[in-house]
């Protein structure tokens, strides 16, 4: 066995904080004994590059650029920083483009490449309502091509369900699901936090607004809801990217406004990692509110911080992966979220049966101590990176 195995975290599109790279991934390798380096532009989620002391890690941050451009000299930036590290034996690359850029690596200085797919490229990552147009007709298979090509030339590839997984496992010499399951070393302390009966208000998280994540749909429920629950109140998290999907934080107020909720929605700035359990344990249930575009294939963070929280959910009912979680574990209610009443009516549903509401919680939160937190689910990764190096 290598005395130190040295991975090199090379992204060129993810944040120095993202959620699953550093808190998840980067941790887990580090907990490992091994030495992690991070190269990557110099993007942050919550305004400064974190230093938490737990994950010990050397970077090389990247000028951040912007447009497609800026991804563009990051794809050269990253080639260029990488080659002055020495003795890197695997590459983890969370963009179809960096892993490019590692497989030319390993070429020239050797070394392992895992791409990790944590995206359902089958849809266009931008989503405007009733579009589909030309980004989904032409780029949607041209990048399904070169994940192909690249994914054929990686020592494994992971993605976060099936669903991503499925379109590419044909091309990979080995492959894996890693969900995006909540860590115990965060949410170890939480509890499930339902109220009792007669106890007000009902809070809801919804999580960060944009069209994609139906935050459109679920203020119209909440409209429908609010005369039939007393202290209704839901947290929206403003990290709107108008540019994204064309619904930005001013046409979000207009929507409040406009149907009278602006009593109902806690509006607030985003937070790291460490602070949502904290704010999970405010709140009797979680919401998932993907249209069916972005939710078919979906199985995000939010479902899993939900379970580890005790937290019933409310999610689509054609989210394939998320369905066989909440049937399966008897966890929450499914819901058309393109259906404001459907929606509204799951609202009521757990307001006016908290006990029932608890159950649900309860029974998710003992699913993620006995199989659904990511310290269970990395190990078989950590595992394959292991044997590569075993004597």
């Amino acid at each position: 066995m290598k005395d130190r195995i040295h991975i090199c975290i090379l992204t060129t599109g993810h944040a120095t904080d993202d959620m699953r790279v550093y808190y998840k991934v980067a941790h887990s390798f580090a907990a490992a004994g091994m030495q992690v380096t991070w190269v990557g532009p110099d993007i942050t989620l919550y305004g400064h590059v974190p230093d938490d002391p737990e994950i010990p890690l050397t970077r090389h941050l990247l000028p951040r650029g912007t447009g497609r451009w800026g991804r563009l000299m990051r794809f050269r930036g990253a080639y260029r920083a990488a080659l002055e590290i020495q003795d890197i034996d695997v590459y983890y690359c969370p963009d179809p483009d960096s892993a490019f850029v590692a497989w030319r690596l390993a070429r020239k200085l050797g070394g392992r490449v895992i791409l990790d797919l944590h995206e359902n490229y089958r849809v266009p990552v931008t989503v405007r309502k009733g579009e589909a147009g030309l980004r989904t007709r032409f780029f949607g298979p041209l990048v399904q091509q070169g994940i192909s090509f690249i994914s054929r030339r990686c020592d494994i590839v992971m993605g976060v369900n099936d669903f991503v997984l499925s379109p590419y496992r044909k091309f990979t010499r080995d492959s894996l699901v890693v969900r995006n399951c909540a860590p115990k070393r965060l949410f170890s302390a939480t509890t499930t936090g339902s109220r009792h009966a007669m106890q007000k208000p009902f809070k809801l998280m919804h999580g960060t607004g944009a069209l994609g994540r139906g935050t459109d749909v679920l203020l119209e429920a909440i409209a429908l809801a609010k005369p039939r629950v007393d202290g209704l109140s839901v947290i929206v998290f403003n990290a709107f990217t108008e540019s994204a999907d064309g619904y930005g934080e001013e046409a979000f107020l207009q929507s409040v406004d406009k149907l009278q909720v602006a009593d109902e929605v806690d509006f607030r700035e985003p937070i790291p990692l460490r602070s949502v359990p904290g704010v999970l344990q405010t709140c009797d249930a979680g919401l998932i509110g993907y249209g069916r575009s972005l939710g078919r294939g979906s199985l995000p963070n939010r479902l899993f911080e939900y379970m580890a929280t005790g937290l019933a959910v409310i999610a689509p009912s054609y989210a394939v992966e998320i369905k066989k979680i909440v049937e399966g574990e008897k966890c929450g209610l499914l819901v058309d979220f393109e259906d404001p009443a459907s929606v509204a009516d799951a609202i009521v549903f757990l307001s006016d049966h908290p006990d029932e509401c608890r159950a649900m919680g309860e029974r998710a939160r003992t699913v993620f101590e006995k199989r659904c937190n990511w310290e269970m689910e990395f190990q078989p990764l950590l595992d394959h990176v292991h044997q590569w190096f075993a004597d």
